[in-house]
């Protein structure tokens, strides 16, 4: 978490923000910077605004005891973007007004500003983001909470003025995935139209999944930035052969291979030499799964040898659902001459 700068130019400002201090220093770590003389304690005192701002840009979020006009100036040379820049606040003396200047939602500044506003009885957040005014559901929140990534920034304005223009949205993703969208907003999604990934759709609007390839549209993309991968094997497997598997697994399905979380199998192929030699080169710790465990799912798994050999649904599709996440099963198991993979995340 960054650490919050609250900085002030003249006296006003340095008693507001010590007060400030004094409300919320259990939910943030506080640094108090001012060009206002003092013996005060734990704060430190500094000559140029334009120094301090540069020095504690990349570092720090932002709480200005100042007017608006003056921060504007100040950090305007410092942006970059907003997935990159700080939360900066603008605050009154009395504490009573509390304005979100920049990165209301992926910087946290809206958040902030909540969360402040809870402690100090009577204030008012001035929140200009119109997602936030018109109450309408906020896709850069959602990747914020959940850790996804996004991957084409730009197109995050598209979505957000179709949804605020109450034009219809294309979500394209997994039924787990719908689940946490409604469970994160609890007012009307009714623009707001879901596709399975079974559905055949040309060009969503918004695309959530873990495997995105590098092709330019104008559709939102946020990836989730994990999987796990279930391998099913014969015994005798080598390493090499594992490993020319699941890369050509990866290569397949536009899987990047640094976002792959772990490996599982079933219990009986804990000890074969290739499994483990393949897991140490790419510094995996392999998970191994008993028969309950893969048997008390539910899904429905692809036709399986194990069912006949070991009494099991399966390996690869069940294993890979036992160690992911969502429990979710977004790419069945692909057959190789000893070896079965899939994914889940």
């Amino acid at each position: 978490m960054k650490k919050l700068a609250l900085i002030s130019i003249n006296h006003d400002g340095f008693q507001a923000s010590i007060r400030l201090r004094e409300m919320i220093q259990t939910d943030y770590d506080i640094e108090l910077y001012t060009s206002y003389e003092t013996n005060s304690g734990n704060v430190k005192i500094y000559h140029s605004l334009d120094v301090i701002i540069e020095h504690l840009w990349k570092t720090h979020d932002f709480i200005f005891f100042a007017a608006t006009g003056i921060v504007v100036r100040k950090i305007a040379s410092h942006l970059v973007s907003k997935d990159k820049d700080p939360a900066v606040i603008v605050m009154s003396f009395d504490l009573t007004m509390i304005v979100p200047l920049l990165s209301g939602h992926l910087g946290g500044a809206n958040e902030i500003a909540e969360k402040i506003s809870s402690h100090i009885l009577g204030s008012k957040v001035f929140i200009t983001t119109a997602s936030d005014q018109k109450n309408i559901y906020s896709f850069d929140l959602f990747a914020k909470k959940h850790s996804f990534e996004i991957e084409n920034l730009r197109s995050l304005k598209i979505i957000s003025s179709s949804l605020i223009d109450a034009k219809k949205v294309h979500v394209y993703s997994f039924p787990s995935i719908f689940q946490l969208i409604q469970k994160d907003f609890h007012n009307s999604l009714e623009n707001i139209i879901f596709h399975d990934a079974d559905d055949s759709i040309q060009q969503p609007s918004v695309l959530i999944i873990p495997n995105i390839s590098n092709q330019e549209s104008h559709t939102l993309k946020l990836r989730i930035p994990f999987y796990f991968i279930g391998i099913g094997m014969n015994s005798g497997t080598t390493a090499n052969e594992i490993e020319d598997c699941f890369l050509d697994f990866l290569s397949m399905h536009h899987l990047d291979r640094k976002y792959c979380r772990g490996i599982a199998s079933f219990v009986a192929k804990n000890q074969e030499p290739g499994l483990l030699a393949f897991a140490q080169k790419f510094e995996f710790t392999p998970v191994f799964y008993e028969a309950d465990e893969i048997n008390q799912l539910e899904e429905h798994f692809s036709n399986s040898k194990a069912e006949d050999y070991f009494g099991i649904k399966g390996v690869a599709e069940p294993c890979s659902i036992l160690l992911s996440i969502y429990k979710t099963l977004f790419i069945k198991k692909v057959k190789y001459k000893n070896i079965t993979l899939a994914a889940a995340f």
